[in-house]
């Protein structure tokens, strides 16, 4: 590898340098997203602690002259600024780091080289046949193709950048694996499940997913919720409208839901005697504590555990197949529903 120029036009460069130095540059840079993402409350540092940072985690990859010769000569190029790493959360910018190292390491092992973006649309193309003879699903392709668009924006949507045969190798890898259809947990099975835990004396885990099977809140949510957020009834009010309410996204959070809105109120109108429980999570507690006395990540693995001790493991459950429930719920509740058969996996409330 022959040095680069010190004064090639930036354009030049990115097309000149090699794979293990494009990429390596490419890993840096979500690498310094990472640092960003976990200073997002501060002030975005000056440009020029920005490019020290940079070449600072150069140290923790292999190096080579010709990347730290990039990266004096380029200086920022390809770097973002606070509100664009602010665009994605923490755990994407994770997700970026953990795939394109593993694309990094693919390509210098096989000493590949890049020279034109035409050889990284043709690399791309290749690693996804690798990865799909070797029985990953289309995702991980999908999310690779997100994460090197977010590192280097020239190949995004928006940018100057093409790579047709790997947005057709996808499509093809889409017809070969389609992904699976998450298809909702029947009622008796959930019953299944709670029967078990309440036998083995974890009951706020058999109400955790009583409540995110009767209100269809999606897991993360459920798993995030606060005491102050589980509403009890106004003792003032009549019977009828003694009920208990799950607000969604309070407004005095400053953070909305999925689809953007606050204050999303959910009535609980099912299994009163579930009521006591509530009590018992809410009484002589702050509001700002976590409505559940355990953590999500522990609750993810007590229910896989369940299912897999119940001969479930093979249907691929997880906390997501509640939030479209099946057609019996409804139907007890005189709601219209639609089948499974016809490809709707989550029945519509009117």
């Amino acid at each position: 590898m022959g040095p680069l120029e010190a004064d090639a036009p930036m354009a030049q460069l990115g097309g000149r340098i090699q794979l293990r130095g494009c990429l390596l540059l490419c890993l840096m840079i979500v690498n310094s997203l990472g640092m960003e993402a976990t200073n997002r409350e501060r002030t975005p540092r000056p440009h020029l602690q920005y490019a020290k940072r940079l070449q600072a985690s150069s140290s923790q990859l292999p190096t080579s002259m010709e990347l730290m010769t990039t990266l004096q000569t380029v200086g920022l190029e390809g770097s973002h600024s606070f509100l664009e790493v602010s665009s994605v959360l923490k755990s994407t910018v994770k997700d970026y780091q953990r795939r394109l190292m593993d694309f990094l390491i693919w390509g210098v092992n096989r000493r590949l080289h890049l020279k034109t973006e035409e050889d990284l649309d043709e690399l791309l193309v290749i690693f996804f046949d690798e990865k799909f003879y070797k029985g990953e699903g289309v995702n991980y392709g999908t999310r690779l193709l997100a994460a090197l668009k977010f590192a280097l924006p020239r190949f995004s949507r928006l940018g100057a950048g093409c790579l047709p045969r790997t947005s057709r190798a996808l499509h093809g890898w889409t017809k070969k694996c389609p992904p699976n259809q998450r298809l909702p947990l029947p009622w008796v099975c959930l019953m299944a499940i709670v029967g078990l835990l309440t036998f083995h004396g974890q009951w706020f885990h058999a109400v955790y997913l009583l409540v995110q099977f009767r209100t269809y809140i999606r897991p993360g949510v459920c798993g995030k919720l606060l005491v102050k957020q589980l509403i009890p009834p106004a003792a003032s009010v009549g019977s009828q409208w003694r009920q208990w309410v799950f607000n969604l996204n309070p407004s005095e959070s400053a953070i909305p839901g999925k689809t953007g809105l606050f204050d999303e109120a959910i009535v609980w109108d099912t299994e009163p005697w579930l009521e006591r429980w509530f009590v018992r999570l809410v009484k002589d507690r702050p509001g700002d504590a976590p409505l559940w006395p355990f953590p999500h990540s522990q609750m993810v693995e007590v229910f896989q555990k369940a299912t897999e001790r119940l001969g479930m493991g093979t249907q691929s459950c997880t906390l997501f197949v509640m939030v479209g429930p099946p057609r019996t719920c409804w139907h007890e509740k005189g709601r219209p529903w639609r089948s499974n058969e016809e490809g709707v996996g989550q029945a519509t409330a009117p």
